[in-house]
């Protein structure tokens, strides 16, 4: 007789084998999601290194005789605030058109072109765009929400865009003009050109002229800020079907998953008499939940102010405010003055999310450009 496994045997190996088949399973999901997780933070640290790559390059050539403006915007409906700001400034540096011109005149942005614009001074922009909705017709802001469901909601994050628009000086007379500059008086500054041209047909020189003229051109200031701040100055970002050429946008196009983007001035203030580096605006600048925030300071706008910088022309928007404007308003006085120029530093802070929402609540990094000695 041969002699076989009693079923106490059995049920015991089938129980070992369910347990081996039970952690082998637990050990692969783990090293699945482990390994999912790793190249989600690898995405979103490659976006992260081509955003401050891409500011130190910037930065590294800013012209500190030049304008620079600056808008915050916060969102104060959720518990930790989104911030949508902006900011704008010339630099040196050696530029070229993303996108491809016509090479005879005039000189316009076309998928036929096969000319490019080139220059060694160039205004910069930084902020979030509008992206195009083609289901409705219509354009998303970043602080605009859409979707119920937690899917929707992870798609609505990833779909912020931080756009990088350029604007390269030229006098090449064969490009159209934009804008259109007459002694010191400027038109033709619309929000359209701004997207899709990468040229600016004015020196900075001419640049100085028309946002330093308050008695013969008082409202080109406004001009200036509502074509570059304004919500229909924001970039408007469209792969598919917007005028006045398709796809339109993509020079444009830096970073994908930027949910808050912020920017802060570096200023010395005070705890106790000893010197603490701040920065502004905060939603907390004594650090103590106490303080109110910067952004409902007297003479602050609620939820949204700017900043200029290099203008001695006081823009009519109530909402602009010169650096003098925020030490006077300011609960702390800020150690900021109009003849020392740019301020010394700026920290840029920004959460990023990876292109399929592994990493739900994303990541928030800081950046910090000095400016100055």
């Amino acid at each position: 007789m041969k002699k076989g496994f009693t079923l106490i045997e059995v049920v015991v190996a089938v129980g070992l084998l369910a347990m081996v088949i039970a952690f082998s399973s637990l050990i692969f999901k783990v090293s699945i999601e482990t390994r999912r997780t790793a190249g989600a933070n690898a995405e979103i640290m490659q976006k992260l290194r081509a955003i401050t790559n891409q500011l130190n390059r910037d930065f590294a050539g800013l012209r500190p005789d030049a304008p620079l403006m600056i808008w915050f915007d916060q969102d104060t409906s959720l518990a930790d605030p989104n911030r949508y700001d902006q900011i704008m400034f010339f630099a040196d540096g050696d530029f070229q058109s993303t996108q491809l011109y016509l090479k005879t005149a005039p000189k316009v942005p076309s998928l036929t072109g096969t000319d490019i614009v080139v220059g060694n001074v160039a205004r910069i922009y930084y902020g979030q765009a509008a992206l195009w909705q083609a289901s409705n017709s219509t354009w998303l802001f970043p602080w605009e929400q859409w979707g119920d469901t937690e899917r929707e909601k992870i798609l609505n994050k990833r779909a912020r865009t931080l756009a990088r628009r350029t604007h390269i000086l030229t006098a090449d007379s064969d490009l159209k003009p934009f804008p259109t500059v007459s002694g010191s008086s400027i038109t033709g500054f619309t929000p359209t050109g701004n997207d899709s041209n990468e040229h600016d047909s004015i020196s900075l020189s001419q640049w100085k002229t028309i946002t330093n003229d308050p008695v013969n051109n008082p409202l080109n200031n406004n001009k200036i800020i509502e074509t570059c701040f304004s919500n229909a100055g924001r970039p408007q970002i469209d792969f598919v079907s917007q005028p006045p050429i398709g796809p339109i946008g993509l020079h444009m196009l830096m970073t994908e998953g930027v949910e808050s983007f912020a920017v802060q001035l570096g200023y010395w203030g005070s705890t106790l008499n000893v010197p603490v580096l701040c920065w502004f605006p905060s939603n907390d600048p004594n650090g103590n939940l106490s303080a109110p925030s910067d952004f409902s300071s007297t003479g602050m706008g609620t939820n949204y102010f700017g900043s200029y910088f290099n203008l001695q022309q006081q823009p009519t928007i109530p909402e602009w405010h010169s650096i003098n404007d925020i030490e006077s308003n300011h609960v702390q006085k800020i150690f900021l003055k109009t003849d020392a120029g740019l301020p010394k530093a700026l920290k840029f802070t920004f959460r990023i999310y990876d292109s399929k929402g592994i990493i739900k609540s994303g990541r928030t990094f800081t950046h910090i450009v000095y400016l100055g000695n």
